[in-house]
């Protein structure tokens, strides 16, 4: 295992960028590139001026790209002609299973590794290294990434094969959207039912319902809700849990019903603001 190892970040955007300042204070960033040109996230490295250029010379790859179709167009663009045995791409995004496995396929074909590792956590996590992974690959591929992703996480989870990973981490983001569903609509009940809402907030606090993502209730009641995660991609990711819940053979009409709210809000133009707006819309949409 390489105590050292130098990394490459492809994918500078909101999640992107704060790994790569991260990951460049630990002295670990080699080099980085976005699709977008745009400054560096470090005052020691130039930006590559492609995927392939910021790949030569370093052992682990980290990926941040919006999903699987642009991660394999950045594959045929060039990386994956330059991937080299040893190498170990780390994709940090969430693809889906199906999208793992098959970049997975890609990337072994040139000798390289590949772990299917989204992460749990916000921009300001990011920037503190405080990022939960879930990893999908072999054991010992993962032990040789652990330096790298130890400047990025509090804890990583091995979840087994390629495709685990990303299959937990839709599990979870399903609960998230559920959870600013819920919160929609307990406040347009509360507006409707002549309730303050600080106060069912402060009951829910004190009770066993009590949840830290009752926090961006207060937000949303002090309009003061930044971006974390765009609601695009949180629809996205829902499209995505759709499919495996269609493999698996299962029905789940709740699963069904807040991905359609989070598909109308999208239609409606709230796709670039924050996965929590959809409480707003939720409240906007009950008072007809």
């Amino acid at each position: 295992m390489n105590p050292t190892p130098r990394c490459a970040v492809l994918g500078l955007g909101l999640m992107g960028r704060p790994m790569a300042e991260r990951l460049g204070e630990a002295g670990l960033l080699q080099a980085a590139w976005n699709r977008t040109p745009g400054p560096s996230p470090s005052s020691a490295i130039a930006l590559s001026g492609t995927a392939a250029a910021a790949a030569a010379e370093t052992e682990h790859l980290l990926l941040m790209l919006t999903d699987g179709r642009a991660t394999e167009a950045v594959l045929a663009d060039g990386l994956e002609a330059a991937l080299r045995p040893g190498q170990i791409v780390i994709n940090l995004a969430t693809v889906g299973a199906q999208w793992a496995r098959a970049l997975a396929a890609r990337v072994e074909r040139r000798g390289a590794a590949y772990l299917d590792a989204p992460v749990l956590g916000s921009t300001g996590a990011a920037r503190r290294g405080e990022l939960i992974v879930m990893v999908g690959g072999t054991r010992e591929v993962l032990e040789r990434a652990e330096p790298t992703l130890a400047a990025l996480a509090t804890s990583v989870h091995h979840t087994g094969e390629v495709g685990t990973g990303s299959r937990l981490k839709l599990i979870l983001n399903m609960l998230l959207a559920r959870y600013v569903e819920a919160l929609g609509e307990w406040l347009a009940l509360s507006e409707a039912f002549a309730l303050d809402p600080h106060q069912v907030l402060r009951i829910l606090d004190e009770s066993a319902l009590s949840s830290p993502m009752w926090g961006k209730a207060r937000a949303l009641l002090d309009d003061r809700l930044p971006l974390h995660f765009p609601l695009k991609h949180m629809t996205k990711d829902l499209r995505l849990l759709d499919e495996e819940i269609e493999r698996a053979g299962l029905s789940l009409p709740a699963a069904e019903a807040v991905h359609s709210s989070f598909e109308e809000a999208l239609q409606s133009g709230w796709g670039d603001g924050d996965y929590s707006l959809i409480a707003n819309w939720i409240r906007r949409r009950g008072r007809g």
